[in-house]
């Protein structure tokens, strides 16, 4: 068996690259930084030639640094950020316009005129009414028709969907469908590494694009006919350790099959050793995401939180819960970027520990409307509290506190979903910041733990490949990946409720403004 798996990490900000023993043990790392585009206020664009060209870059410099021959290679795993979406003509493999990100919000008129329509308020209305009827009657929840109405009562278009943009992009071209070909970021690359033999995706990216249906588990016939989207442009759904084709030898000097795709929140799961129901994880990368395990069994939300597949492997899934947070790494580098009131993100925790206290300053990042738990795509950012003697410290603070809020607002609406006070486990770029996580740990009550290898997304990828390719043969095979620090509770009950009451006004008066 070949001792080494290559994991290609697509993100939102950067394009990474990893190589891992089959141990576990990271042994090379390569990034660089993608460019975003706005070319229109609440247009957020990348130019989908750039992730591919910078893909390949990163994985030749990963394995140049790594010493490491492709034919020494395993297999490749691909892990990517999820519903940022593109279509692409088949023939030429050229893209028919830039890629669409989950952050972009161009289709909030369209959204609001399919919300509005008496179908939508109809499903959700007899979903209200259905889980009501289930709290007199437990049982019923147990089918998955029930499950899937009771989902439908919060169910809404919203600008993230990939289906949205699809529909978007569709409306404005002129190619015969025949020739158009659909996907997110991994079946994108699949494509391309495979010269255009392989159109797929997995489950767990099918299961965020908008139109997947979680309960029959396949696209949704009723939204790609709600929308008109036509179905022959979709990949095929596969396992997440299946066969993806194989990366044509002329790009990195020798074929190497792809064994492993997964969306990069499925993919922390795995990396983070979250894969028993009900624990629970947040990722701090670009944006900020909580994912807690369900387990096997099909979920249900009678909450905006959305159900998803969180890994498929020899045709058995598991499921989760996930909260997606608007702001999170993004927002400090705003901070940094546009209000100059940082040397570099970096110093934000030093910054920020510098006071004793916020000196009642609260800000809320809604810099593009607020996600979960409240998805008001018309929430404006604000600061509030300001007095003579704020300083910039004091709002690079609020930032950072205004992150682990907004968290512990999502844990919250999981708590009754069987969240337990287990440790929560973290990981991306920013969980590399002690001041945000000794915050999240005393707004939530319980220990936070930043693990050894925080970009568990990559790792989780690289052992979801090994299952793919043999290596290992079930999850418990999987290597450890080891706290390096934990973060306990400081605050008094009184104190938390007293510092969240004001967050919450806060939180109101960003919604009315």
């Amino acid at each position: 068996m070949k001792p080494y798996i290559a994991v290609l990490d697509a993100g939102s900000t950067q394009i990474k690259a990893f190589v891992y023993s089959t141990c576990g043990k990271l042994l090379s790392h390569a990034a660089l930084a993608l460019h975003t585009y706005h070319p229109q206020p609440g247009w957020v664009e990348q130019d989908p030639e750039e992730i591919w060209q910078k893909s390949l870059q990163t994985l030749r410099r990963c394995l140049k640094n790594a010493k490491i021959l492709p034919n020494q290679l395993a297999c490749l795993a691909i892990t990517n950020q999820r519903t940022t979406s593109l279509l692409w003509d088949s023939q030429t493999s050229l893209p028919l316009h830039p890629a669409i990100t989950w952050r972009d919000t161009r289709t909030q008129k369209l959204c609001q005129q399919l919300n509005h329509r008496l179908k939508i308020q109809a499903i959700q209305t007899l979903g209200k009414s259905i889980e009501c009827l289930c709290t007199l009657l437990p049982s019923l929840a147990n089918s998955p028709w029930i499950k899937m109405l009771i989902t439908a009562s919060w169910f809404s278009y919203r600008p993230a969907f990939s289906s949205l943009h699809a529909k978007w992009i569709l409306q404005r071209q002129k190619l015969p469908l025949h020739r158009i070909r659909f996907g997110t970021i991994d079946t994108w690359l699949i494509w391309k590494f495979t010269e255009g033999r392989t159109h797929a995706t997995d489950y767990t990216n099918a299961s965020a694009t908008g139109i997947f249906n979680i309960y029959e588990g396949n696209w949704s016939k009723f939204l790609l006919h709600d929308l008109q989207l036509p179905p022959e442009i979709l990949p095929p759904i596969q396992d997440c350790a299946g066969h993806f084709g194989e990366v044509s030898p002329k790009f990195l000097g020798a074929a190497l099959p792809i064994c492993g795709v997964i969306g990069d929140q499925q993919a922390s799961l795995v990396g983070l050793n979250c894969t028993q129901k009900g624990r629970l994880k947040c990722t701090l990368g670009t944006g900020t995401f909580l994912d807690l395990c369900t387990g096997p069994e099909l979920p249900y939300s009678a909450s905006p939180l959305a159900p998803m597949v969180a890994w498929s492997v020899h045709g058995q899934k598991q499921y989760l819960l996930e909260g997606t947070i608007q702001s999170g790494g993004n927002s400090v580098h705003w901070l940094e970027r546009s209000l100059r009131l940082l040397p570099n993100t970096q110093q934000s925790a030093k910054i920020a520990s510098s006071l004793t206290n916020n000196e009642g300053v609260y800000f809320v990042p809604a810099l593009e409307g607020l996600l979960a738990p409240y998805w008001n795509s018309r929430a404006k950012a604000l600061v509030v509290g300001l007095h003579p003697n704020v300083r910039p410290a004091h709002i690079v603070r609020a930032m950072l506190e205004a992150i682990a809020y907004q968290i512990y607002d999502v844990c919250r609406v999981l708590l009754p979903r069987g969240f337990q006070h287990t440790p929560l486990m973290v990981d991306g770029g920013a969980s590399a910041n002690d001041f945000l996580l000794q915050w999240l740990a005393n707004l939530c009550n319980t220990t936070v733990v930043r693990p050894k290898n925080i970009w568990a997304s990559s790792l989780g990828a690289a052992y979801i490949a090994g299952l793919g390719c043999g290596i290992y043969r079930q999850f418990s095979d999987f290597p450890p990946n080891p706290p390096q620090k934990s973060f306990s509770p400081q605050l008094s009950p009184n104190q938390r409720q007293r510092f969240y009451r004001e967050w919450k006004k806060a939180i109101r008066l960003c919604q009315s403004w």
